[in-house]
C-alpha cells in the first residue's frame, strides 16, 4: 500500500512514474480550485458593482424626488399664501430652469378665447416672446398646439404617453421624419436655434392648463426622464393654479360685493343673536351711530319702543323658518332723536355657519309724512263738506255712479 503524502496524494514506492502522475493531479486541482475561486471573486465583484451602480441610481432618483417634493411643496405655499398668479408662474419658471439646466423656460396658460400666451418666461429673447406669444388654438397650428389640444399620438417617438412633446435634435427631426407623422409644424425654436426642445402639458384632471416649455441650444438636454419629472411637477403647478385661480376669483367676487354694500343706497344690515353682526355705510348715514356703535350692543335698543315686540317677533319667527311678509315698515330712533320710518325688506341667510337675517332698509320717512299730511288734509275736507249743511254735494264716476255725499244732498234726497 502506498502512503498518503500531506498533498493528498498516494506514492508508491515502486512506481515512480505514478508518483508523478499522481502530483501533477494534485497540482491541477488545486490550479483549479484557485480559478474557481478566481472567478467567483469576479462574480463578486461585478454583482457588488452592479449593487453600487443601482445604489448610485437610487441616489440619485431619491434626489430628484426631494428635489419634486420640495417644488410641488413650495408652489403649494405660495398658493396658500394668497399670491397672484404671475408670482407663481415666475417662480416656478426659476425653479424648473434649475432642476432642468435648460437655458431658456416658459409657462403657457390657455385663456377663455383660446389664446395661449407666455404668462411668465425666462431665457427666452424678446423678439422669440413677441413672435410665439399671441399664439391661439383656434388659429395656430403646430407642436405646441397639439399637446395644448391634447391630439398628441404616443405611437411616435417623439410623443409621451402623458402627451408632452419632447426632441433633443430639431435640426435631424425637422431633416428625417416625415411631414405626415410631424404634421404641420411652425419651427420657430429650430430658426432661433434650439435644438432640445420640449413641450409639457399642464394637467388638472382631464383638463389642460397650458404648457411648460424647454428650449435649449444645446442637444439632449430634455431627455425623456427630465420630460416625465416635469409632467408630474406640471400635476403639481396645475393644483396650484386652480387655487390661486378660486382665490382671485373669491376675491374679486368679494370686492365686488364690498363695492355694491358700501356704495347702495340701502342700509344693509345683517342681524343675529339680537345683534347686528354687519352694517354698510348708508345704515350708519341713516341712523346716525357708528359701526361699533351699531354693532356693540342689541338691534332693538334702535328700534321704537312701539314697535320693539313686532320686530323682535318677526325677526325670531324668520329664523325658525315660519312664513311672514318679507317687507314691513316700523320706526327707528337716529343718534339725533328723531324718529324715521323705515322699510324692512328681510331673507334668512347663513352667517358665519349660523342661521342670520339679512336686511334691506330704505327711509321711507318723507313718504310716511305725505301720506300722513294727505290723511290730514282729508279729513279736514271731509269735516268741511260734512258741515255745509245748505249745500248739496254729490261726486260721481264717469258712469254716473255716486262716489260721495254729504249731509246737505240728504236733506234734498
Amino acid at each position: 500500500m502506498g502512503k498518503e503524502t500531506g498533498e493528498g496524494c498516494h506514492i508508491y514506492p515502486n512506481a515512480s512514474n505514478s508518483r508523478v502522475t499522481l502530483h501533477i493531479k494534485a497540482v491541477s486541482n488545486r490550479v483549479r480550485d484557485d480559478d474557481k475561486t478566481r472567478e467567483q471573486l469576479i462574480d463578486e465583484l461585478a454583482e457588488l458593482r452592479q449593487r453600487e451602480i443601482k445604489l448610485a441610481i437610487q441616489v440619485v432618483e431619491t434626489g430628484q424626488m426631494e428635489a419634486e417634493l420640495r417644488i410641488l411643496h413650495h408652489f403649494l405655499n405660495i398658493a396658500n399664501q394668497g399670491k397672484a398668479m404671475l408670482p407663481l408662474l415666475d417662480e416656478f419658471v426659476q425653479e424648473i430652469q434649475g432642476i432642468t439646466n435648460c437655458f431658456a423656460v416658459g409657462i403657457r396658460i390657455l385663456d377663455e378665447e383660446g389664446n395661449i400666451p407666455y404668462m411668465a418666461y425666462a431665457g427666452f429673447s424678446r423678439k422669440f416672446y413677441e413672435s410665439e406669444s399671441p399664439l391661439s388654438i383656434k388659429s395656430d397650428q403646430g407642436m405646441c398646439i397639439n399637446v395644448i389640444k391634447g391630439t398628441t399620438d404616443p405611437d411616435l417617438p417623439f410623443y409621451t404617453a402623458n402627451g408632452s412633446f419632447y426632441v433633443n435634435g430639431t435640426t435631424d427631426l425637422l431633416a428625417t421624419v416625415s411631414e405626415e407623422e410631424k404634421g404641420c409644424t411652425r419651427n420657430v425654436c429650430n430658426q432661433f436655434g434650439y435644438e432640445s426642445v420640449a413641450l409639457i402639458p399642464i394637467h388638472l384632471g382631464e383638463r389642460i392648463l397650458g404648457v411648460i416649455h424647454l428650449a435649449d441650444s444645446r442637444e439632449n438636454t430634455v431627455p425623456l426622464e427630465i420630460v416625465e419629472m416635469c409632467e408630474r411637477l406640471g400635476i403639481g403647478l396645475a393644483s396650484a393654479i386652480e387655487r390661486v385661480w378660486v382665490t382671485e376669483t373669491l376675491r374679486e367676487s368679494e370686492e365686488k360685493h364690498r363695492i355694491l354694500v358700501e356704495n347702495s343706497g340701502e342700509a344693509i344690515l345683517v342681524a343675529q343673536d339680537g345683534m347686528l353682526k354687519f352694517v354698510n355705510p348708508r345704515a350708519m348715514e341713516l341712523t346716525g351711530y357708528s359701526d361699533h356703535e351699531l354693532t356693540s350692543k342689541g338691534f332693538l335698543g334702535f328700534v321704537h319702543p312701539d314697535d320693539r315686540e313686532m320686530v323682535a317677533e318677526r325677526h325670531l319667527s324668520r329664523i325658525r323658518g315660519e312664513k311672514l311678509p318679507d317687507v314691513y315698515t316700523f320706526r327707528i330712533i337716529a343718534r339725533d332723536g328723531n324718529i324715521r320710518w323705515v322699510q324692512l325688506n328681510a331673507t334668512l341667510v347663513t352667517w358665519e355657519g349660523r342661521s342670520a337675517t339679512l336686511n334691506f332698509l330704505t327711509d321711507v320717512t318723507d313718504q310716511k309724512q305725505a301720506e300722513e299730511k294727505q290723511r290730514e288734509t282729508s279729513s279736514l275736507l271731509q269735516n268741511i263738506l260734512d258741515s255745509s249743511v245748505s249745500v248739496s254735494i254729490i261726486s260721481t264716476d264717469l258712469d254716473g255712479n255716486i262716489l260721495y255725499w254729504n249731509v246737505g244732498a240728504e236733506k234734498i234726497f
